[in-house]
């Protein structure tokens, strides 16, 4: 096998295992999401910490702007859930969430 040849074959491996890595992180932070989720009560918390843990937690499990906005009830309690029963009707989207 010639060193070309070997690189390629390595670089091929690498890039399996990779994928392989990313998929199963994605699939252990969506559990994580799910079963583990990281509350906001309202004027108690800070909005932008709990926004930025929250982005995090979506973005290791590549989720798309659409789940993130599916999954936000059972983030909120308290004042917060309250609200969002109240607003999330105009709310149509992952960014509009946010500015609210």
């Amino acid at each position: 096998m010639t060193q070309v040849e070997q690189f390629s074959s390595t670089k091929s491996s690498s890039i399996a295992i990779n994928s392989s890595l990313s998929s199963a992180l994605s699939i252990t932070m969506a559990r994580e999401i799910i079963q583990s989720p990281t509350y906001f009560r309202g004027a108690k918390d800070d909005v932008i910490e709990w926004l930025e843990k929250l982005e995090q937690r979506f973005t290791m499990a590549n989720w798309p702007d659409e789940f993130k906005l599916q999954y936000i009830p059972i983030h909120l309690q308290e004042d917060a859930y309250r609200w969002w029963n109240q607003s999330s009707a105009k709310i149509t989207s992952w960014s509009s969430f946010v500015e609210a």
